[in-house]
Formats: C-alpha cells, structure tokens, sequence
C-alpha cells in the first residue's frame, strides 16, 4: 500500500470516528439535540404538537389539542418521528386526565386522500369532548397500541400547551 493510500484510509477512519452520530439517521435535518433527556436525543413534532416516545424510542406518538374546540389529534409515527407509521386500529382509546378528573376518550381514525389514509390503516386519529375545551395542561394515557408490530400496554404522557 503506497503512503498517499495508507493517509487516505487513516484520514478516513479518523473522520468517520469522531464525526457525531445519532443512530442511522440523517442527523441535522432530522431533529436537534437541544433538549436532550437520559443520554437521548430530542425529536421535533411534525404538526405542532407534544411527541410521546413509545417504548424504548420504538416508536412516537404526537399529541395535540385544539382546546377552543376541545379537538385532540393524535398521530403514531417512527422512532425518529420523521415517517408516519400506519396502523390498524379503528379506534385509539384514551384515559384522560385533567387536574383529578380523569375519563376515558375514543379517537377515531382520519382518513387522508393526499396519502391513501384510511380507517384501519391511518396514522392520524381524532376525537372531541367539551371537557377538552379550555384545557391547556393535562395527561393522556393510550391503552393497547399497537404500532411497527409491536403492542404496548400502556403509553403515557404530559401535555402542558400552555405556552401555545
């Protein structure tokens, strides 16, 4: 191997060694690090809303509530929260908590023609109650989602929008 070879591998291996990585994904045009939690890293919400990691960042959920409506969205979406994940479910259901109140809310699924969305295979789910109306901080819990062929029992997460 000549030394101009030999340089070029070691320059090589030396840049792919300390060049930062974040799994296998494009880094910056994904997501930033500002508000890293754990060791982790930070993924930004694609509608605006608060994202909810699913397992051992498995998976995303994307909560967001219209509270002069009381409209609560939830998306299901990957790991990095940069591609839909489709379901099959037609129906997501939810406890709700808001200060010690707590009742249960079904979402139905949003069909979309843009990407062939359906009921049964979505990533887009809806509901509305009047409790929701006003509400700025509250707890969602969604029961049995099952997401990327895996079920959790149980994903649960703070909603603070007051600052929105």
């Amino acid at each position: 191997m000549t030394a101009r070879r030999l340089l070029a591998l070691l320059l090589t291996l030396t840049l792919a060694l300390t060049m930062p990585a974040c799994d296998d994904h494009g880094h910056e045009k994904d997501h930033d690090h500002k508000d890293e939690k754990k060791g982790g890293h930070a993924h930004e919400p694609s509608h605006g809303g608060k994202l909810i990691e699913v397992g051992d960042h498995e998976a995303n959920i994307e909560v967001k509530l219209d509270d002069a409506s009381g409209t609560l969205d939830v998306w299901t979406s990957g790991p990095h929260a940069v591609k839909a994940a489709r379901i099959d479910a037609m129906m997501l259901n939810a406890t709700l908590t808001i200060g010690d109140d707590s009742f249960e809310m079904s979402l139905g699924p949003v069909a979309n023609e843009i990407t062939d969305e359906k009921a049964g295979d979505t990533s887009h789910f809806q509901g509305q109650d009047d409790r929701l109306k006003g509400v700025k901080k509250f707890t969602i819990e969604v029961k049995n989602l099952k997401i990327l062929g895996k079920t959790h029992e149980s994903v649960k997460g703070e909603i603070d929008q007051s600052g929105s």
